[in-house]
């Protein structure tokens, strides 16, 4: 008997899906490389070319560039006329689809990651299009799964709350984080990130899209709290919804204190966290929180939400405050702005909390998935 024949669908990873979901599928890519002498691996994605990265790792030796007919999803009425994965891959022994949506399988195993359920757990931080297709869609690829991934704690509990999955369905595995690229930088650096960005130190640092759900609304609003000459930074593109921001900073007199760069490189995003007095993530959900362990790799003070996910992601290292009062936001901003000392253990704290997390890991675990599944339907 040869080896499994494993698809991993990876075209969130080349370009179009949020930055959470593009960075778990490029690194599941990457690191289950590892494995190729076990598993015939079969990555494939949906138009797309393999970005320069992936261009010139193992996972180029093991692509395919599909196309995607309307049926591989969407069939009308019925399973009648739904075409199968294999229809464009081959043969395979298992599919694993990093994302909420997978076509149908007709003769392997279909693994699912499931990132979130915020769509049905707070459908005002999505368009109303947004959640008419996910509500429609991810339930029905969540039924046909043999075996649910899922981020954290907090998912898993949201999958049992409201699509009834069993608790034995799921795997819980946590992300990583690129340990090449996150970890603190020198001085030196720091300053160069400064100078090309026009920084001006202190600054207190935000990374992620500017969208209702990110509450970066409530941060800006904190600024009024917290005093001179600490500014804000805002790393991140506008998502949807994002005018009352910028109306904020116009209307409360903002303007030279907090500083929107947009999309930044990832390359300039470590040294930029490296020099933060305190990295504030005041999400009002998440499925992970990937922003909070960069930041954490880094060495940066955090301050979070007190939601369940960015606990889970923080532990100990984290601050927490209720993102939907600003003055707790700003009083637990300026408790570490006042206290060297504080903010000192915090750094150490959260160095100490990010080594609990790599990519390495994720993919060993979720390998641990591919052959239990493997194991269960073809013993």
């Amino acid at each position: 008997m040869g080896k499994p024949r494993i698809a991993i669908d990876i075209t969130a990873a080349l370009g179009g899906a949020s930055p959470g979901i593009s960075n778990y599928t490029r690194y599941l890519a990457l690191h289950l490389c590892a494995y190729q002498d076990e598993f015939d691996l079969l990555f494939y994605a949906h138009r797309q070319q393999l970005t320069s990265e992936l261009l010139h790792s193992d996972v180029a030796a093991h692509f395919k560039r599909v196309r995607y007919p309307r049926q591989l999803f969407y069939p009308r009425g019925s399973h009648r006329g739904l075409l199968a994965i294999e229809t464009l891959v081959g043969r395979i022994d298992l599919l694993h689809h990093p994302f909420g949506i997978a076509p149908h399988v007709r003769g392997g195993t279909l693994v699912l990651t499931v990132h979130d359920l915020i769509f049905m757990k707070r459908p005002e931080y999505h368009t109303p299009a947004t959640v008419r297709y996910f509500s429609k869609h991810v339930p029905q690829s969540v039924a046909r799964a043999d075996k649910l991934i899922v981020p954290s704690a907090t998912t898993k509990a949201d999958l049992i709350e409201l699509l009834e999955v069993a608790p034995d369905k799921m795997e819980v595995i946590s992300l990583g984080y690129d340990q090449s690229l996150y970890h603190p930088r020198s001085a030196v650096e720091i300053q160069a990130a400064s100078n090309h960005w026009d920084i001006a130190f202190p600054y207190i640092l935000f990374v992620g899209t500017i969208e209702p759900r990110k509450n970066v609304l409530n941060l800006v609003l904190a600024m009024r709290r917290v005093p001179d000459p600490y500014k804000l930074v805002v790393v991140g593109g506008k998502g949807w919804m994002y005018e009352n921001v910028f109306r904020a900073v116009a209307d409360h007199h903002l303007q030279d204190r907090v500083h929107f760069l947009g999309f930044v490189p990832p390359e300039w995003v470590p040294p930029l966290l490296s020099g933060a007095e305190v990295f504030v993530y005041p999400s009002l959900h998440e499925g992970f929180g990937l922003p909070v362990l960069e930041a954490m790799a880094c060495g940066a003070p955090v301050v979070a939400s007190h939601i369940a996910s960015l606990r889970e992601v923080a532990g100990e290292a984290g601050v927490y405050a209720n993102p939907h009062e600003v003055e707790d936001l700003a009083a637990k901003i300026n408790a570490i702005l006042n206290d060297p000392d504080y903010a000192s253990a915090l750094r150490g704290r959260s160095l100490k909390q990010a080594r609990k997390f790599s990519w390495t890991r994720m993919a060993a675990e979720t390998v641990n998935v591919y052959r239990e599944t493997l194991d269960y339907a073809f013993p």
